[in-house]
């Protein structure tokens, strides 16, 4: 990774490689994730555009990517210029 940025001429003081992506997210994250699209799932009305619990299950390896990538950058760089994911 530092050659690449050096390859583009960017300085880079402070690098970081992440390799716990593996981890489940917090359960702080995945509350706010599950309140966040609490309004938005499935009631057993025949609204177009909500979430199904058969949706939420298929998703749910990708969701945890997802959530831990947020957990991760907001760790580690909060005070960063420039981060590459």
């Amino acid at each position: 990774m530092a050659a690449l940025l050096k390859k583009f001429r960017i300085e880079a003081t402070d690098l970081h490689v992440i390799n716990t992506f593996g981890r489940p997210p917090s359960r702080d994250t995945m509350s706010a994730f599950d309140q966040y699209v609490s309004s938005f799932k499935e009631d057993g009305s025949a609204q177009q555009g909500l979430i199904s619990q058969e949706e939420l299950q298929t998703f749910r390896g990708k969701t945890n990517r997802y959530l831990r990538t947020g957990e991760l950058l907001q760790e580690h760089s909060r005070e960063a210029d420039l981060v590459v994911v």
